[in-house]
């Protein structure tokens, strides 16, 4: 699907595709195959319980030293095991901004667990982390941030904007 993308926006030269999973460990997994859209693919078992195998990677290891990255993660729920997967570029700061989507508590905690001790920030788009939901406290629904300490006062001067 991502290389038919590609193609049809006649961009297939400017990218280097990789047909992998990113997880915390390198791997190959048996992942479902599923009746459902590609944009919503998640880990399930169709009727017939058919599977794949599907390489793994950490993203340690796969992204080019030297260079600084802005990262965006959505992958329905897998968010704190990709994270994992870039703690070595996190602590290295080589992350500057990282985007994920957090449905639960425990995935923050998660996030927040990995940046403990490491000069990196957990925001909202508001530059905080007041979370406040009615209908149920242990869902987050939202994207948050990782932001490099270093960062943090002109992420806040772009998001006054927004």
């Amino acid at each position: 699907m991502a290389k038919q993308n590609l193609v049809i926006n006649n961009a297939i030269d400017r990218f280097f595709l990789v047909e992998s999973a990113v997880g915390s460990e390198d791997d190959i997994v048996d992942f479902p195959i599923l009746d459902t859209p590609l944009t919503t693919a998640r880990i399930g078992r169709n009727e017939e319980g058919e599977m794949m195998k599907v390489s793994v990677l950490r993203l340690d290891h796969f992204l080019p030293d030297g260079q600084s990255f802005v990262v965006k993660v959505d992958t329905e729920g897998y968010d704190v095991e990709v994270l994992i997967g870039l703690k070595n570029l996190i602590s290295s700061g080589r992350i500057k901004i990282c985007l994920f989507e957090c449905n639960t508590r425990e995935i923050l905690e998660g996030v927040q667990k990995i940046v403990a001790n490491i000069d990196y920030t957990v925001m909202n788009l508001n530059g905080s982390l007041e979370v406040k939901l009615k209908d149920n406290p242990d869902k987050i629904g939202q994207n948050l941030f990782l932001v490099r300490n270093d960062l943090v006062d002109y992420y806040l001067s772009v998001t006054e904007k927004i």
